[in-house]
């Protein structure tokens, strides 16, 4: 049902864009006030939805990766799994409005940089270092974010 709806919408755009006359009168009014409702419900009904989204249900991989920690079993382990692959389509469905601060403050590579230096977190994890979040956070992009967290919970391979 969404592929449908997302390929008549595509359909309609282009069939709107098609009709466009290339002669556009140099002195057409520009509506601010409705470019600017436009944007502001793009924003509220679009982004923001969808990073709300990606919020709860990092969220929920977070409580299942404690909970895996609490209780080392099968489980736990599907249930983190299953929490990282919901986490993981919603940040790819995100992926649509990478604008903003998820651009301008480099959030995407923090949390999305492929491939995973497997021999540096391995490193990293038998180290004894203490991974707050400071110490997260002045790691190098490759060690941080979906992709480790996907080598943890379902091997190299996985």
């Amino acid at each position: 049902m969404k592929k449908l709806l997302l390929y008549s919408f595509v359909s309609f755009a282009l069939i709107q864009l098609s009709g466009c006359n290339e002669d556009i009168n140099e002195n057409s009014v520009v509506d601010k006030n409705l470019n600017a409702a436009i944007l502001s419900d793009l924003a509220l009904n679009i982004p923001q939805t969808v990073y709300g989204e990606l919020g709860a249900r990092t969220s929920s991989l977070y409580d299942k990766v404690v909970a895996l920690e609490t209780a080392t079993n099968d489980i736990n382990l599907v249930a983190a799994q299953q929490a990282w692959r919901d986490a993981r389509k919603t940040w790819e469905q995100s992926e649509a409005h990478l604008f903003g601060p998820v651009s301008t403050d480099k959030i995407d590579p923090r949390i999305d940089t492929w491939p995973i230096n497997f021999t540096d977190l391995d490193a990293q994890l038998a180290s004894g270092n203490s991974f707050t979040d400071t110490y997260i956070d002045n790691l190098e992009d490759a060690l941080k974010g979906f992709h480790p967290v996907e080598y943890l919970l379902f091997g190299e391979t996985g």
